[in-house]
């Protein structure tokens, strides 16, 4: 279990205990959902009728490979009491977010960063209403395969493969004929134009390319037009299945026009 002590003095503390993790499906969008106790240390715990009431909100983190934001804890109102209550947080999370931890926590288990604000709605005379507290919320790898799996269709899965066509930065494989490498050095230079322009919305000049020239040798620059999930629209009809928002199969080009 691990818990986030917010202080307020001379009050006392709001304790709240994380104890789980649920992830409930939704159209390309879920709710990472963190069943939590909250206590109110400076309230009674014998008497029902001493509670207060507090609002919990916040940001995520992710610490995996590095320190960066994910998102923002919804916001939720809670009554403490004097002994531990049982209340919800929870994190709205896309599809892509989540493909994003699975391919950042390797093999071990996803480490988040919860940086927690509390409110009381209702201070007492001379105590500050507003107090933070960091705390770090690890799911293990198996309890996180089993979000996944839960999920199920709902989100997809991100297979990697490394290319020159994407990356200058990688060393090209050896080609096996002249010919080979010449299809590879024009289906690298195409596809890097091609995301070029529809980073700068180069609607006309983008849909002036013909990727199934490029991609004759080669399947995998058929992916020019249908690598990014954010591209316009208007661009293409995908008609087979995407991993990660990156096309599989074969693509049939129709009017392009900008958004």
């Amino acid at each position: 279990m691990t818990m986030a002590s917010l202080r307020y003095l001379p009050l006392g503390q709001i304790h709240v205990s994380f104890t789980d993790v649920h992830l409930a499906p939704g159209v390309a969008n879920h709710r990472l959902v963190l069943p939590v106790q909250v206590t109110g240390t400076w309230l009674d715990a014998k008497d029902p009728q001493s509670n207060a009431q507090a609002l919990l909100t916040g940001t995520v983190w992710t610490e995996q490979p590095s320190f960066r934001w994910l998102a923002g804890l919804e916001p939720q109102v809670v009554t403490l009491h004097g002994y531990a209550a049982g209340e919800e947080l929870a994190v709205s999370l896309t599809d892509d977010q989540l493909i994003a931890l699975e391919r950042a926590r390797a093999l071990d288990d996803v480490v988040l960063r919860f940086k927690i604000q509390a409110t009381l709605l209702a201070p007492p005379h001379g105590v500050h209403p507003v107090t933070h507290e960091e705390l770090q919320v690890r799911v293990a790898r198996t309890r996180w395969l089993e979000l996944m799996d839960q999920v199920g269709t709902e989100v997809g899965v991100l297979v990697r493969i490394p290319s020159p066509l994407t990356d200058s930065a990688l060393t090209p494989p050896p080609a096996a004929s002249d010919d080979f490498a010449a299809s590879l050095a024009q289906a690298a230079a195409r596809l890097r134009q091609a995301r070029a322009e529809l980073r700068d919305q180069q609607w006309e000049a983008l849909c002036g390319h013909k990727p199934e020239s490029a991609g004759k040798h080669l399947p995998v620059g058929q992916l020019a037009f249908g690598q990014e999930r954010g591209g316009h629209p208007g661009s293409s009809t995908h008609s087979g299945p995407t991993l990660g928002g990156h096309l599989l199969g074969r693509q049939e080009h129709r009017q392009c026009r900008p958004p």
